[in-house]
């Protein structure tokens, strides 16, 4: 296998199992860059200015942040922001402030800061194990009992950190289908809870018809059904009356031959 492809493999292992470390390594990066005279890329040389380590207790270097990122000593990114704050401390703190020293270190803090505030926001966004350096959903992603909102907010705060990392990476394209995928799922399962929420309505506006029927029946033995015409109805409602009818003679009757007796 070619070295290239070695580094390329070893990137992508290390997206997977530490991405807090990849995203420090990134952020290192563009801190160095702001050093454009590599002032803060190696420890002080001893040799060069003897007294230096007499007066900084402290002293830390772009060099020194690599080989803690890689050691896995940093857990949260206060940490790594607290030994660039040292870089910066140190340099005012030693060179005079007409120096060049100096000034670079004031830059170094003007832009730094600006990146540092970037990576905050996408920090904050994304849930790091301090134990582990991994994302703490990345064991309940596929768990049957985490919703697919829940998965796309993931993915999605997942895809800002590594757009930020490495936006022409496959992982973010991979990412990307995942998050097309995920919506998709919840669009059809909204559909279909739409649709579940319709036939409920219907299947209940049966069942209520239905009772009613059934309760109708069992109160007038002499309506069969609910689907009496108008006519039926009407003709009911004369046989009523007319039976009343009928019964007010006979009670006149009833009072005529009691006023005789008399």
């Amino acid at each position: 296998m070619e070295p290239n492809h070695v580094k390329i493999d070893q990137q992508v292992l290390d997206n997977q199992i530490r991405p807090f470390n990849v995203f420090l390594h990134h952020l290192l990066e563009q801190l160095e860059q702001i050093d454009e005279y590599h002032y803060f890329a190696n420890p002080v040389d001893e040799t060069e200015v003897p007294t230096y380590y007499k007066f900084i207790t402290h002293p830390m270097d772009f060099l020194t942040i690599k080989k803690k990122i890689d050691r896995d000593e940093y857990n949260n990114l206060d940490q790594f922001e607290n030994d660039f704050g040292l870089i910066v401390k140190n340099c005012h703190f030693f060179n005079e402030a007409k120096s060049a020293y100096y000034k670079a270190a004031t830059r170094l803090r003007d832009k730094g800061l600006n990146l540092l505030k970037q990576a905050r926001r996408v920090y904050e966004t994304t849930r790091y194990d301090p134990n582990t350096g991994q994302h703490k959903e990345e064991s309940n992603v596929d768990d049957l009992d985490y919703t697919f909102e829940d998965r796309l907010e993931v993915l999605l705060q997942r895809l800002k950190e590594y757009q930020t990392i490495e936006p022409r990476s496959k992982h973010v394209a991979n990412l990307k289908k995942q998050i097309a995928q995920v919506r998709r799922t919840i669009t059809k399962n909204l559909s279909n809870s739409s649709l579940n929420n319709n036939n409920d309505e219907s299947i209940l506006q049966r069942t209520t018809y239905d009772e009613s029927m059934e309760t109708l029946s069992s109160l007038s033995p002499n309506v069969s059904s609910l689907n009496v015409t108008k006519n039926q109805s009407e003709l009911l409602d004369l046989q009523s009356i007319s039976q009343t009818d009928k019964s007010k003679p006979t009670e006149l009757k009833n009072q005529s031959d009691e006023s005789s007796s008399e």
